[in-house]
């Protein structure tokens, strides 16, 4: 019977082969894949949670209306952040270019085509979508999410 192991014995080996492959995945080679879409969950849990105090029931209909903190901005400044904190410069650069391409698109025209969108539905009795864009605190707080991901991903170790 030396040679024959349990069931037990091999889910457990299978149960630890996955956890390591998800170990590795969220660490390894593969942390600036996953850096965007933890970020991505996060921010959205977060901003979830923030309209279900808000609105209850109704925060399921202001799921993709911009809102505290920005998706978008915690996602590009998280690998913004990322190469900055291992030292790759250059992309760290094009990350804060394209970033900011973002902040001004999403404090700046977004917002204005959402305050133009109340004023149409208010004068012609359209369903035009009036939140769009981002108020400054809203990019702020996406910000410091995506920061707080690069921490957490550098100071684990995952990224070096």
């Amino acid at each position: 019977l030396g040679g024959f192991t349990s069931a037990t014995d091999k889910n457990r080996k299978t149960e630890l082969r996955s956890l390591r492959f998800v170990v590795s995945v969220v660490t390894g080679s593969m942390a600036f894949v996953t850096i965007p879409i933890v970020t991505w969950i996060v921010c959205g849990a977060i901003k979830f949670g923030i309209n279900v105090i808000r609105s209850g029931l109704g925060a399921f209909d202001r799921i993709g209306h911009g809102g505290f903190p920005s998706n978008h901005t915690a996602v590009i400044s998280s690998m913004m952040w990322t190469f900055g904190l291992i030292g790759e410069w250059h992309m760290a650069g094009l990350a804060l270019a394209v970033l900011m391409i973002h902040v001004f698109d999403a404090i700046g025209l977004r917002r204005e085509i959402g305050y133009h969108a109340k004023a149409l539905n208010r004068l012609s009795g359209s369903q035009l979508r009036e939140i769009v864009g981002h108020k400054p605190l809203e990019v702020a707080g996406g910000l410091g999410v995506g920061f707080a991901i690069a921490v957490i991903y550098w100071a684990t170790g995952a990224i070096a």
